[in-house]
């Protein structure tokens, strides 16, 4: 089989990664790395250097690579940042092109529902990189919740405790924001650190293999530590078209890294989800007890990386679609689209409840107390106001359409 040609837009930053996957793909002959297309101010000579010498040609603008590489690229790579997600992959599915781009699908609901529309009209498609759907453990409880081996699914519920501190939101123009070069981004954990795990509730509470569930209904609540516009502590509540409740509470505002910890509740039991030593880890919980499925395996994020090139290329070789696109992403857009502009706007923490610590050369503001208040929204499936966080005030629940 003659190898996918792939171009890639952008090879710094979180561009290193595609680079590496591309990389194990090229070993195995599954797929070459053609082009690239270095936007200004993201050069990297020495890297620059090496793809030269391994034949691999480089542009400096993306649409002179659309439009010179049709003829070599089959798959454009877009690991780029969340403003840039929808103009680059409408610009490169109408080129022509088959189009990853990375995690979140885009900045906004209606930005994702553009770029379905031109997936669609084309008739290129649209992956997105939620590189857990691609994992062969998220795949494996799909159909586990599919056939309910343990009953009906009835909810999921995930905690994150993910430290960021200034660094952090100083590392781009648009980190902690809520609109970038004139389009919505709404970066918060939700959004993207964290944004892999509201996606895969999504997805296991979806009707069928492909699908995710739609919201019908979302409940929020936003919440700043940190001296940014966005948020960085949150919670959400969806109601979806399965019947299937999710519940998702993450902060940055924190001190203490933990999680993430997902639990699928079933009728009959609770399949728990949660990383240790950088693995993924998977325990069935029932009547009889607390066990490990050999269905389930520990895998890390390099091999989901590889997993998600697996699936895109070997996609398009076999003419069929990938395991995760705009089609069964765009349902997370709905969601935090909605938490930001109708479920609850961005609130301040009074300064009361807030400690600095000094990191290296970075300040990590915290909101006190927060870890015990996430593990209690956690534990009780409820938001930060009724679980009686001083700091925090009720949102709205928001009725919406289905995706």
């Amino acid at each position: 089989m003659t190898p996918l040609g792939i171009g890639l837009v952008g090879i710094a930053g979180y561009g290193e990664s595609h680079l590496e996957a591309i990389e194990r793909c090229e070993r195995e002959g599954t797929a070459k790395l053609q082009a690239v297309a270095i936007r200004p101010g993201d050069s990297e000579p020495d890297r620059e250097t090496v793809l030269r010498c391994n034949g691999v040609r480089i542009h400096r603008a993306v649409d002179e690579m659309l439009q010179l590489e049709k003829n070599s690229v089959q798959l454009i790579c877009l690991p780029t940042g969340i403003p840039s997600h929808a103009e680059l992959s409408i610009a490169a599915l109408n080129a022509g092109y088959h189009v990853l781009c990375e995690k979140p699908a885009a900045g906004c609901y209606d930005d994702a529902v553009l770029m379905r529309a031109v997936s669609r009209d084309t008739g290129k498609f649209l992956a997105i990189g939620y590189q857990h759907i691609y994992s062969d453990a998220v795949q494996n409880l799909k159909k586990f919740a599919l056939e309910r081996e343990l009953g009906r699914l009835l909810k999921t519920k995930a905690l994150v405790l993910w430290p960021r501190d200034s660094a952090y939101y100083s590392r781009n123009h648009w980190a902690g924001r809520l609109v970038a070069d004139e389009k919505k981004v709404f970066d918060s954990p939700a959004q993207n650190a964290a944004a892999h795990y509201l996606n895969v509730m999504l997805y296991i509470a979806g009707a069928s293999p492909a699908a995710s569930a739609n919201p019908v209904e979302i409940y929020g609540e936003n919440y700043r530590g940190q001296s940014i516009e966005s948020a960085d502590t949150q919670f959400l509540r969806v109601a979806t078209d399965t019947g299937v409740d999710i519940f998702y509470t993450a902060t940055h505002a924190t001190s203490e890294h933990y999680g993430p910890e997902i639990h699928y509740v079933f009728e009959n039991g609770v399949v728990e989800f949660s990383v240790a030593s950088r693995a993924d880890k998977y325990r069935v919980r029932t009547r009889a007890g607390i066990n490990e499925d050999p269905r389930f395996p520990h895998s890390t994020s390099d091999r989901h990386r590889l997993g998600t090139f697996h699936s895109v290329v070997g996609a398009i070789q076999a003419g069929h679609q990938p395991l995760c696109t705009i089609e069964n992403a765009i349902q997370h857009s709905r969601c935090i689209q909605t938490l930001f502009e109708e479920s609850c706007p961005t609130r301040p923490v009074d300064s009361s409840f807030l400690k600095q610590i000094a990191i290296e050369n970075a300040i990590n503001t915290v909101i006190e107390g927060v870890e015990v208040i996430c593990r209690k929204t956690f534990e009780k499936s409820c938001g930060f106001a009724e679980a009686g966080a001083p700091w925090a005030s009720q949102g709205n629940a928001v009725a919406v359409n289905l995706c």
